[in-house]
């Protein structure tokens, strides 16, 4: 009875412990049920992806994150992105403060000269024949007093046979011998040959002619046979021991040089270290064709290291005290350049958040801006990646560089649309005319693209005022046939076209916006292409390369 007793007990006591189990189990199973229901994961880099669990992106094979993780920053001018994310797009971040390296200096391109001022001419003081040349190349040194050339003048042989007359009557008619003489000097013979002529009573056919300075033969201007005249150039003789350094400097880098200043300067032809110099001249008259000023070195060249024509580089360091309190942030770290560009910055030392913010740039001097605004000393902004970061924020629905400042668009019939795009592969081709200094092709495009402009617009009453302004300017490039006023039209022609089509057109294929600070008079201007590579239609070859782009369609 007692055993049936205690079985009845142990069997109760088994029964309410399964049954916790079990209900345990059950809630177990639904609270983890639960949680994989609330909870997806995605990826940083690439927030299309939404898994209900964790692993890896089937993309770029990252580790997930939860989504509400992803999601944390409220702001959307902010992206948060992993520590994975971060390595494997190579972001760097920079402190930035008044002292950037690359900013304080202002990078030329020059080339090696003869000095001037150690340039001899050897010329010829009397009419006659070159019959022998002793020095045939260019390149060869010579010394002061060194026989380089022998001449038949028929002046000089009657000189010498005059000197012999007068020289057997010099007691008697002292006067014609000092007078043919002085004849003599003056076709720079010396006191010594007048005498060895007069010694030998005899008349050198052949006169030698020796240099007059020591140095490097740089232009031999005659060769044997040759009639020259009483005060050709027979050759040019350089001493290279000293060599000039003549560099461009563009009109937003003049203000920044001046005489005396240290540059160092570099050869990559030549596998030695920098030397040091000082800017001794700069001239004062602006080359109106490339728009630059010439900036010049003198560099000690006793080893004869430095060749005329040879390629160099210069660096000159900038004193940041003389430039105020301006920031300086490297060009890395700018989306676009121009007043509205923008940059990433990161708010939180300890977090990897970056925050989208507008900045108003200055001047470019080497590899960096000066910053007008938008940025202060001591903030860490992104300096290499930025493109990479600002692609995710676009990915993750942020604000980005192509967003920021987003404005809905007219709507214009889809005929309307299809002539404007006509009009924009038109204005391409003339651009590309332009670039090419084609002014027949310019003026035949222009026509054409007025023709596809044949549309009526009436609202919104300013596309219906830009598109007149673009037609005006369009009719007198056709008209035109000087190109550089043609291209006066065409900077009325882009700025009206390019606000044209960001507020009334939504493109198929990216459209560039570049910029010239130097066309218009220095007030800049800019142009479509579809290309971001610079090619300059208001320079052409002149300039090519002058520009930047500084917004996309």
């Amino acid at each position: 009875m007692k055993k049936i007793a205690v079985y009845i007990i142990v069997l109760i006591v088994g029964i309410g412990i399964g049954y916790f189990l079990l209900n345990a189990s059950g809630t177990s199973d639904t609270t983890s049920t639960t949680t994989k229901e609330s909870s997806s994961w995605t990826c940083s880099m690439h927030p299309q992806i939404n898994q209900p669990e964790p692993g890896d992106c089937p993309i770029c094979g990252m580790d997930l994150i939860p989504a509400d993780q992803a999601e944390a920053n409220s702001s959307p001018l902010q992206i948060k992105m992993t520590k994975n994310a971060i390595a494997l797009a190579n972001v760097e971040t920079t402190l930035i403060d008044n002292n950037n390296e690359s900013a304080n200096q202002i990078k030329l391109s020059g080339i090696i000269k003869e000095s001037e001022n150690n340039k001899a001419l050897q010329a010829a003081y009397f009419k006659g024949r070159i019959e022998f040349l002793y020095t045939k190349e260019t390149g060869k040194k010579i010394k002061r007093g060194q026989l380089i050339a022998k001449i038949y003048s028929p002046e000089l042989v009657s000189a010498q046979q005059e000197l012999l007359t007068a020289a057997a009557n010099k007691s008697s008619q002292p006067a014609l011998y000092n007078a043919v003489k002085n004849k003599l000097s003056t076709w720079k013979l010396t006191e010594k040959q007048i005498n060895n002529i007069e010694k030998s009573g005899e008349v050198l056919r052949d006169f030698p002619i020796y240099a007059n300075t020591t140095g490097t033969i740089t232009l031999i201007n005659v060769e044997e046979g040759d009639y020259v005249q009483e005060g050709q150039i027979l050759f040019e003789v350089s001493n290279l021991n000293e060599v000039w350094a003549v560099f461009d400097a563009y009109e937003n880098q003049i203000g920044a040089l001046q005489e005396g200043q240290k540059i160092t300067i570099e050869a990559s032809a030549l596998r030695q270290n920098p030397i040091e110099t000082k800017i001794d001249f700069i001239s004062p008259i602006l080359n109106t064709t490339t728009r630059t000023v010439g900036i010049r070195a003198i560099i000690n060249n006793k080893e004869d290291k430095f060749k005329p024509g040879m390629f160099i580089t210069g660096a000159v360091h900038i004193d940041s005290k003389n430039e105020g309190t301006q920031l300086s942030i490297p060009e890395t770290a700018v989306l676009w350049t121009g007043e509205q560009s923008v940059v990433y910055v990161k708010p939180k030392k300890d977090e990897s958040v970056f925050e989208l913010r507008k900045i108003r740039l200055g001047q470019k001097t080497g590899n960096a801006y000066t910053v007008l605004s938008g940025l202060k000393p001591g903030e860490e902004i992104v300096t290499n990646g930025t493109f990479t970061v600002d692609a995710a924020a676009q990915l993750q629905g942020k604000k980005s560089m192509m967003s920021l400042e987003n404005k809905p668009k007219t709507h214009l019939p889809e005929k309307a649309q299809e002539q404007l795009k006509e009009a924009i592969a038109a204005y391409l081709q003339m651009k590309d005319a332009f670039v090419q200094d084609n002014t027949s092709e310019i003026s035949a495009q222009a026509s054409k693209m007025l023709a596809h402009l044949a549309i009526d617009i009436q609202e919104p009453k300013e596309a219906k005022e830009t598109i007149i302004n673009v037609k005006s300017a369009l009719e007198k490039i056709a008209k035109e046939t000087n190109l550089e006023k043609q291209r006066v039209y065409l900077v009325g022609l882009s700025d009206n076209f390019i606000k044209f089509i960001e507020k009334n057109m939504q493109v198929d294929t990216p459209l560039y916006v570049q910029q010239c600070p130097m066309a218009n008079n220095d007030q800049g201007a800019v142009w479509l292409s579809t290309e971001k590579e610079v090619r300059n239609p208001y320079y052409g070859d002149k300039m090519l390369k002058c520009g930047s782009v500084i917004n996309s369609l």
